[in-house]
């Protein structure tokens, strides 16, 4: 955990003129090269995404702070019957590598617990070739589950 306390990362609700500049740093190639859906994403389309994220009773958009800086980016989809929240995390491009995703990963945590008690776990999808993302939730305390394996025909 940071030592000075202002350096904690806060979450906030994303907010309707978060919608562009979150689309900017999601198409950004050192985010998308690691989402598991790396194309880039029309403007339009994002817009009615986000504004169908902001209205979901099921789905949270937070918006990530370090002293009062913004920093990344942290999804919640929960489903009340199984109790389970799949998480979605970014980084802000040009914050990598300072441990944020992990400090992000911890608040995100906190904050369902808080805001969502209901929910009992959470799940991430990851890359195999996502060592970043892979060390971030292992930091978090997360352990992997399950491989799926794939392959183009």
């Amino acid at each position: 955990m940071p030592r000075n306390l202002r350096d904690r990362i806060h979450l906030r609700r994303a907010m309707p003129e978060d919608c562009d500049k979150v689309w900017q740093w999601r198409n950004h190639p050192s985010v998308r090269r690691f989402s598991t859906d790396t194309k880039k994403i029309n403007l339009e389309p994002h817009r009615e995404w986000f504004q169908r994220v902001l209205k979901s009773r099921k789905q949270v958009l937070l918006i990530a702070l370090r002293k009062e800086e913004e920093v990344g980016v942290l999804r919640f989809d929960m489903d009340p019957k199984t109790r389970v929240a799949t998480v979605s995390i970014y980084v802000k491009p040009g914050k990598h590598h300072r441990g944020i995703g992990t400090e992000m990963m911890k608040a995100g945590e906190m904050w369902l617990r808080e805001k969502r008690p209901s929910i009992r776990r959470i799940v991430a999808t990851v890359r195999k070739d996502n060592a970043v993302s892979t060390k971030l939730f292992s930091k978090a305390g997360f352990r992997p589950v399950i491989s799926i394996f794939s392959k183009a025909l």
